[in-house]
């Protein structure tokens, strides 16, 4: 896969939130694509368990998939109510210089 590949597949696991992109390079070429996503998904007044279960499930398959790093996510409530479920996640990929872009 491209680094523009990668990207795009990126982009496409995050149906609403943002997508922030480092190309790492090393004399001129790109070896290394690291990437920011947001992803916000909102709730209704009466979906708090779902809510839950969705922290519940990211923190699973952290263990699940014997991941390192950082699971970060900020949740939004009014008036009790569970609105908003931010989650961030951190991904980086290495390139061999050839491989990186497509020729």
């Amino acid at each position: 896969m491209s680094i523009i590949d990668d990207m795009l597949l990126e982009i496409s696991k995050t149906e609403y939130g943002e997508v922030n992109f480092s190309v790492i390079t090393h004399q001129g070429k790109p070896v290394a694509l690291e990437s920011q996503r947001f992803r916000k998904i909102k709730y209704h007044t009466s979906d708090n368990a779902k809510a839950t279960a969705e922290v519940v499930q990211l923190i699973k398959n952290m263990v699940d998939r014997k991941q390192s790093g950082v699971l970060n996510f900020t949740i939004t409530f009014s008036e009790g109510n569970i609105k908003e479920l931010v989650n961030y996640f951190h991904n980086k990929k290495n390139y061999k210089n050839e491989n990186a872009i497509d020729k």
